[in-house]
């Protein structure tokens, strides 16, 4: 396992196989200024469900903030797709196939009960790939929450805006 991501390292190089098709190479291809990126450990977690459903409850005002959200997981393609398009139905996009080679890249936790899979590990990035905010969690409890999330990117745009408005 490789150390943890700390608020201003910038995110290893990870493709991410995406269920709509494609893949996704994170940082290089982040899609927008802001990237919420949560691996979950499974389909089969009521807790992961729960929180992918509040960030998609919260997914309009994230996306207006220039953020996107990203959910990962261990699962099967049609297990992840399953999630998508059912319960809790979900308009982000999903990646599937998540290893543990990825997850040791990461510093993150990983179970070897149920064939394996990765204990939940969020982060916001920036451009770039710069961690804004990494949260490991050993098991199903201590999640990031969305409006946590929205919470710190408003945050820091009042930041931004401020260092950049001309001097009076």
């Amino acid at each position: 396992m490789e150390e943890k991501l700390q608020q201003g390292d910038r995110f290893p190089s990870l493709t991410l196989n995406l269920i709509n098709g494609g893949t996704l190479r994170i940082p290089e291809d982040m899609p927008s200024r802001y990237l919420v990126l949560l691996f979950y450990r499974g389909h089969w977690g009521p807790r992961c469900r729960r929180q992918l459903a509040a960030f998609e409850e919260k997914k309009a005002e994230l996306e207006a903030m220039g953020a996107t959200i990203i959910g990962a997981t261990t699962d099967t393609l049609e297990e992840a797709q399953d999630i998508a398009n059912n319960d809790p139905g979900l308009t982000y996009q999903l990646a599937y196939g998540v290893t543990k080679e990825d997850a040791d890249l990461l510093g993150s936790w990983w179970s070897e009960d149920r064939e394996g899979y990765i204990q939940p590990t969020e982060f916001i990035m920036g451009r770039g790939g710069v961690v804004l905010g990494a949260l490991y969690v050993s098991g199903p409890v201590g999640r990031m929450g969305a409006d946590e999330v929205i919470t710190m990117i408003t945050n820091r745009e009042r930041r931004r805006r401020k260092q950049e408005a001309p001097a009076t």
